[in-house]
Formats: structure tokens, C-alpha cells, sequence
């Protein structure tokens, strides 16, 4: 989950600065991978550039967090971004490469202090177009299963 939130903060660096990632809008399967390779996690999302204006305005309203530096390429993007709240500060590395208009690969590395408690990971992680056409899955909701 916390890969998850750690993609939604990255794509709203995105719209925040005013650029976009070249990628197809419609249906999106992500791939969360464990160290050993095998999948953690699956999602099925539906992109569209409304949905990730909205994304921005709500990411946005959280206080605390801020995007400390970005660099936003037609080849991908990395994104740092970091929150500072009463129990919980939190930095988020995060790297995206686009292999084409249909498919991206990624790692986040985010580092977390609760309550005094430190914790570092990383996480690779695939994307893949799958159609246009969204079905069923909302902008909004996405579609998420573990094996």
C-alpha cells in the first residue's frame, strides 16, 4: 500500500510542475515485485489526464508533505518527496522509467521514522497498458490484489 501511495504522490509531482509523462490513457495493470522477484501486489487502474489533475488537487490538501526536488523527462521521471508530521516523518525516492508509451518499470525507496521507530525499503515495481477502454474500474478506485 504504501508502494501505491508513493505512485499517486509521484504522478501528482508530475501536474504539479505542469508536465505530463507521455504514457496511453485508459486501463493499467501494476506489478509490485518482492526482493525475490515474485509479485506482492497487482492493480488494475484506469489513467486518464483529468484523473490525475484531480489526484494532484487532493494530494495537495494533505499538509506536511512537499515535493523537494523533481526532474520530468519525456524518458521518465524522478521525484522526491517527503512529509513531516507529529509521529511520522517520511522521504520518498522515487524513479520511473518509461520503456515506451505502453509500458514503465519503477523503484521507490522510502525511508520512515514512526514514533522514533526508523524503517527504510525499496521496490520495483512494472506498469503495462492494457486497453482504453476502463470497464467497470473508476479513475478513482482502483483494482487491487495480492497472489
Amino acid at each position: 500500500m504504501r508502494i501505491l501511495i508513493g505512485f499517486l504522490l509521484l504522478c501528482t509531482a508530475a501536474f504539479t510542475f505542469g508536465q505530463t509523462l507521455p504514457i496511453k490513457e485508459g486501463l493499467w495493470e501494476s506489478t509490485v515485485l518482492n526482493d525475490d522477484g515474485t509479485i506482492a501486489v497487482r492493480s488494475l487502474s484506469c489513467f486518464t489526464q483529468k484523473s490525475f489533475t484531480e489526484l494532484m488537487v487532493k494530494a495537495n490538501s494533505h499538509p506536511g508533505c512537499k515535493v523537494a526536488t523533481q526532474n520530468i523527462t519525456s524518458h521518465g521521471m524522478v521525484v522526491d518527496i517527503s512529509c513531516n508530521k507529529p509521529e511520522m516523518q517520511t522521504s520518498v525516492h522515487s524513479v520511473v522509467e518509461l520503456v515506451d508509451a505502453q509500458h514503465m518499470r519503477g523503484t521507490v525507496t522510502m525511508k520512515m521514522t514512526y514514533k522514533g521507530k526508523a524503517s527504510d525499503s525499496t521496490t520495483k515495481s512494472t506498469g503495462s497498458f492494457v486497453k482504453s477502454d476502463c470497464g467497470n474500474i473508476k479513475p478513482d478506485n482502483p483494482q487491487i490484489t495480492t497472489p
